[in-house]
């Protein structure tokens, strides 16, 4: 397992709740959503939501490297571990991360 993977779990297994909570005022996987896509916005990061069918595509530039990307799509699929989401799924480049989730019926 990569340092940076080790890291972002062992951050998320103890921060996770919080930071969901200071985002947002409820614990929710939509209001999570909600709160990443502020936080993206007062950071100044480009994004952009494609939504096909019932599938939502959330395309992240960081420009920030390959060990950011690693530890944002980390980050990413402990929360969907954690909002029990199961029809999801992470990738990412040196620069770009992309998380698809599937809208549940």
């Amino acid at each position: 397992m990569s340092k940076v993977i080790q890291m972002t779990q062992e951050f998320c297994s103890n921060e996770l709740k919080d930071i969901t909570f200071m985002l947002r005022s409820e614990n929710t996987f939509s209001s999570f959503m909600d709160g990443l896509c502020s936080w993206l916005d007062a950071s100044g990061y480009n994004y952009r939501i494609d939504t096909v069918n019932d599938i939502d595509t959330y395309i992240i530039q960081f420009d920030m490297g390959r060990n950011w990307s690693l530890y944002f799509k980390t980050q990413m699929q402990l929360v969907f571990e954690y909002y029990n989401i199961k029809n999801a799924e992470t990738k990412m480049t040196d620069n770009t991360v992309i998380l698809n989730i599937k809208r549940e019926s």
